[in-house]
């Protein structure tokens, strides 16, 4: 009888650890599946009218920030909108900043000194109109250290920032007459507090597409624009290298037959840089997007195009970090497709071999119009990618804001990721000389002093489920 009770005793303290294992391990891996899951995800920000999320960036604690223009908040027709999200994608903080008339942001970077800078233009200047060049440094907490504007009697544009390694900047964009009908590349050196060290004019710039601006490993700097003087066709593509003081080192036009833009330009670890664009000159549709590798000369190593039957762009371009492993070396181009994906226009992320062959390809997007406009690698290997929305969000347009893993999906499945199927055909652009100046321009500097207002903006989930 007490054999039988022992035996029972042994039984019952067995199968409870069996099940409290089983308990442990499940509850283990759902924990597992629940932060896997948060570490991807696809949120909205925005209210009832327009707000377009033009830059975002990884953070040094591991969360995001994220700018663009915005009509739903601030002071005046649009402002400068910006959003500091943690590592899940819920708010931190928000601010909106700018004057009584348009304020437009196109560009965002952490500081060494954990705050942020960031660019656009500014109308608020009793210019009757025409925009001043504006940056803007915060702190940490969103709270404004200073604002400059940087404005000629004409119109001006700022594009891109870039902080370097004496806390200084380098900036594009563009210099000319109303509307920026004949515009010029624009490139200022600024110190620490913004003050103007050299700026310099050159070549052409249309009004509605990118300049950039990128330092390189030699201390030098390279400068884009578009260009419709000099090539061989249309509009086409412009790069300079520039020495410390702005001068051009040298200068050359790409293009085809007909019209032909870039939007950015990178500098490769293996050495040389790449363009990204849209070309009218090559490939299968109106527009296709371009990836272009050069030598550190200019000169064309590889070009190729990605597009289907309708419109296709390349937007921006990051180089993978091999650190992160085999599926980490080439590239990742994020641009808009047309031809491809659920509605009128998509989001569209293709990763890329360093020879610029596919690896993967897809879509993001809802039946109507959706865009990207940002993209970085974020700090586990998966992509961080910022644009806008009308298909979903409770606005006209809204910011989109998407975490993705490292093959371009979400954790948690998502019917408006779609596999586009596109095969990349090889370009022919030709590369020319050009013999523009850089000219010393006459820009002056204003203080400014707009507030940075807080914004009562929630996320709202594509697919999943809402982080605080």
């Amino acid at each position: 009888m007490n054999f039988n009770k022992h035996v029972w005793g042994v039984c019952f303290i067995s199968v409870f650890i069996i099940f409290m294992v089983c308990s442990v391990t499940a509850f283990a891996q759902f924990k597992t599946e629940e932060i896997r899951a948060l570490t991807t995800w696809s949120y909205t920000y925005g209210n009832y009218d327009y707000n377009v999320a033009h830059s975002i960036k990884p953070t040094s604690d591991g969360g995001y920030i994220v700018a663009g223009p915005t009509r739903a908040y601030g002071s005046g027709e649009y402002d400068f909108w910006i959003l500091k999200l943690n590592v899940m994608g819920g708010i931190e903080w928000q601010k909106a900043i700018g004057g009584y008339s348009d304020e437009y942001t196109y560009n965002i970077e952490q500081t060494k000194d954990g705050g942020y800078v960031m660019i656009g233009c500014y109308a608020s200047n009793n210019k009757g109109g025409y925009y001043d060049v504006w940056v803007i440094k915060l702190d940490a907490g969103g709270n404004i250290e200073w604002q400059k504007a940087y404005g000629s009697a004409n119109t001006d544009y700022g594009w891109e920032i870039h902080q370097l390694v004496d806390e200084g900047y380098i900036l594009a964009g563009k210099y000319g007459t109303v509307n920026c009908l004949n515009c010029k590349v624009l490139v200022i050196r600024l110190d620490s507090n913004g003050e103007i060290i050299w700026q310099k004019i050159m070549a052409n710039a249309i009004w509605n597409e990118n300049v950039c601006v990128q330092k390189i490993k030699r201390g030098n700097y390279l400068v884009t624009g578009n260009v419709n003087t000099v090539g061989s066709g249309g509009f086409d593509i412009w790069l300079a290298e520039l020495d410390s003081n702005g001068n051009i080192i040298w200068q050359k036009a790409y293009g085809g037959p007909s019209d032909d833009f870039v939007y950015i330009v990178r500098e490769s670890l293996e050495g040389g840089y790449l363009l990204v664009g849209k070309t009218k000159s090559f490939g299968a549709g109106d527009f296709d997007a371009f990836v272009m590798k050069l030598d550190e000369n200019g000169n064309i190593m590889w070009q190729k195009t990605y597009g289907g039957s309708a419109y296709e762009r390349g937007w921006i371009l990051e180089q993978l970090n091999p650190r992160f492993g085999e599926d980490c070396h080439g590239y990742i181009l994020g641009g808009d497709t047309y031809s491809f994906g659920t509605g009128y226009s998509d989001m569209w992320i293709l990763k890329l071999d360093g020879n610029g062959n596919i690896i993967w390809q897809k879509s993001y997007g809802g039946a109507g119009y959706d865009g990207l406009l940002s993209l970085n690698q974020a700090k586990d290997g998966g992509y961080i990618v910022s644009g806008w929305t009308i298909s979903f969000g409770a606005g006209f347009y809204d910011y989109w804001v998407l975490k993705l893993n490292q093959y371009g999906t979400l954790e948690t499945p998502c019917e408006y990721i779609k596999d586009t199927n596109i095969i990349p055909a090889n370009a022919q652009f030709i590369a020319v000389d050009t013999y523009f100046t850089a000219m010393t321009s006459d820009l002056t500097v204003q203080v400014t002093y707009h507030p940075a207002i807080d914004t009562p903006a929630i996320p709202s989930a594509v697919c999943g489920w809402v982080a605080r």
